[in-house]
């Protein structure tokens, strides 16, 4: 059984939404189409993308649904985005504005928002999130110090800001370090935990270096 990736795209007023959705359709994935391959189309067919719908919206904008054959891509992010928008990007007029993936499509979250959620003990209300500020500048002992301060304000997650690389001055594991003693104070003193979301920076040598041992520490 076929199974299909769609993918919703939004084209401003005075784009022809059909001619622009049906260049996504091939371009994105046989690249062309025409006379000339005719003679393969019983073995290129089945990796055609498709125009399904084209939906007028306010404004004169337009909005067309693409289908794209899931076996076109290996399950992978990077792959994904390339067939879905690709080099459209870099000419086309189009957003896209929603993406319908099979149920079992890649490789899924190990722990979702329900399992971020069941972690946390919140279940109904939104979760509080601040970045640490200045993002750059400041010491290992700086953010476990303005961490301290801020936990207290009933704190779910904190994030690295994401232009902090992995500088010497406050090193990614070093932050950790400085970090986790204040995260389990608050979860001794009130019973709740609190996730600390740190950037990893590098190749990839690097990135999954510093993620093992972050798990290890």
């Amino acid at each position: 059984m076929t199974t299909f990736i769609e993918v919703d795209y939004q084209f401003p007023a005075g784009v022809d939404a059909r001619r622009q959705a049906q260049a996504i359709a091939i371009g994105q994935t046989a690249g062309s189409w025409d006379a000339r391959f005719q003679h393969r189309e019983a073995q290129l067919r089945g990796h055609l993308g498709e125009v399904i719908a084209i939906a007028e919206l306010a404004a004169g904008r337009h909005q067309a649904t693409v289908r794209f054959p899931a076996a076109n891509v290996d399950g992978r992010l990077g792959s994904l985005l390339t067939m879905i928008f690709g080099k459209y990007s870099l000419a086309g007029p189009a957003k896209v504005t929603a993406i319908r993936l099979p149920e079992r499509f890649g490789q899924a979250p190990r722990f979702g928002l329900d399992g971020i959620r069941e972690r946390l003990g919140v279940q109904k209300r939104p979760l509080v999130m601040a970045i640490f500020k200045p993002a750059l500048g400041l010491t290992a002992a700086d953010h476990a110090a303005i961490l301290a301060e801020v936990a207290v304000a009933g704190l779910d997650v904190i994030k690295d800001d994401e232009i902090l690389p992995d500088l010497p001055m406050a090193a990614t594991l070093a932050r950790w370090e400085a970090c986790a003693p204040v995260i389990e104070a608050q979860r001794d003193q009130t019973g709740r935990d609190l996730l600390y979301a740190v950037n990893l920076s590098g190749n990839a040598q690097q990135v999954q270096t510093l993620a093992l041992q972050l798990v290890a520490a």
